[in-house]
């Protein structure tokens, strides 16, 4: 009937704007946190400013999570007559756990990437710290009472942020050579960070363990903490597309209960014939039922598709304002999609039809 088809349309139409929009967020949400947690270097980050507890090293290696350290403090690094405030970053092999660091053989040169820090016994400086020390790779520095070579110029490391507000050049190293410099003893202003990285529900299940066991200058953070404004500006980008998705919702539902309408009104003769056999109300009422269920399962499914294929264009279209491709999108927004296609029906196309268990045997004779 021409009434079921329009059914079917509007279905494909509000399940189709609301799969979109789930997919294209989907895909933006699971980029932003991929950067999130290259800017962490991690998944997530315990931050302390006295040293870490060796519990919780163990528990977490207990639970599988891969983890890394960090040692984060400001001195002094002297080359020949030269004195320069830096900010030291001693790091283990582990590091970095996500995202890439960056160096380069001379200053200015082309770089590439490495996978861990520097070996011991060698620092990295960045590039206008050794023009301002006056070095070249190979050369030595001073840091505390221990000299260190010179081997690589620093670039990039994931979990800097930005350079505009950095105080002083960095100076990396390897953390198995901090306690030998001597700069790091009691009093001194140190950051200490153990970073993790492993399937979430591990994650949180650590992240639960730990929490309540935090003291003050304590820390335990995750992508989301890592860019806030980029993640409230993608919650109110959702919210504007999900609102315009349900106007389509709203819109679809006044079209399928018209047509549900019209639908259960030419089907009053019908109905009167099967009572008139003896069908009862809830054989009746079941069927149509079963019918609009049918109906409500492929127009959902075809919504689901056409969501994907609107999202991948939309995708296209947008993808200059990208710096990198998005991910594919997960399952959850197909369930979303099919909750609303059946929940458009129950409330929209459901109620017309449910007047047909009321019609009377004795329509037939009138």
């Amino acid at each position: 009937a021409g009434e079921l088809r329009l059914i079917v349309l509007a279905l494909v139409i509000a399940v189709g704007s609301v799969s979109a929009v789930g997919f294209f967020t989907d895909r933006v949400r699971g980029a932003m946190d991929r950067q999130a947690a290259e800017l962490l270097a991690a998944d997530r980050v315990l931050e302390s400013g006295r040293p870490l507890d060796s519990a919780w090293l163990a528990h977490a290696r207990q639970l599988g999570l891969a983890i890394a350290r960090t040692q984060s403090f400001r001195t002094v690094v002297t080359a020949q007559d030269a004195l320069q405030l830096v900010e030291v970053k001693a790091a283990d092999e582990n590091y970095p756990l996500r995202g890439i660091l960056r160096v380069s053989p001379e200053p200015f040169a082309s770089d590439f990437p490495v996978e861990s820090g520097p070996k011991p016994g060698r620092v990295w400086l960045e590039a206008r710290l050794a023009a301002l020390l006056s070095v070249e790779p190979g050369d030595v520095v001073q840091l505390g009472s221990e000299e260190f070579i010179f081997s690589r110029v620093l670039v990039y490391e994931p979990d800097r942020g930005g350079e505009l507000f950095a105080i002083a050049p960095r100076v990396m190293m390897n953390l198995s050579d901090v306690q030998a410099t001597g700069l790091v003893q009691t009093g001194s202003l140190v950051t200490y960070r153990l970073l993790l990285s492993g399937e979430e529900s591990t994650l949180s299940r650590f992240g639960r363990w730990v929490e309540p066991q935090l003291a003050r200058g304590q820390h335990w953070r995750g992508s989301s903490e890592a860019r806030p404004a980029v993640g409230s500006a993608l919650q109110r980008a959702e919210q504007f597309l999900g609102l315009a998705a349900l106007v389509a919702v709203l819109l679809a539902g006044v079209a399928a209960a018209t047509a549900a309408h019209r639908h259960a009104h030419r089907q009053y003769d019908a109905t009167a014939i099967m009572r008139c056999l003896g069908a009862p109300q809830r054989w009746i009422t079941r069927t149509y039922l079963l019918e609009l269920v049918f109906l409500g399962f492929i127009a959902s499914a075809l919504g689901c598709l056409v969501g994907f294929f609107s999202q991948a264009v939309l995708a296209g279209i947008l993808a200059g304002l990208f710096t990198e491709t998005l991910p594919t999108p997960s399952a959850w927004p197909l369930v979303s999609g099919m909750a609303t296609g059946l929940v458009t029906l129950a409330g929209f196309a459901v109620p017309p039809l449910l007047s047909l268990r009321d019609v009377p045997p004795m329509r037939v004779l009138r």
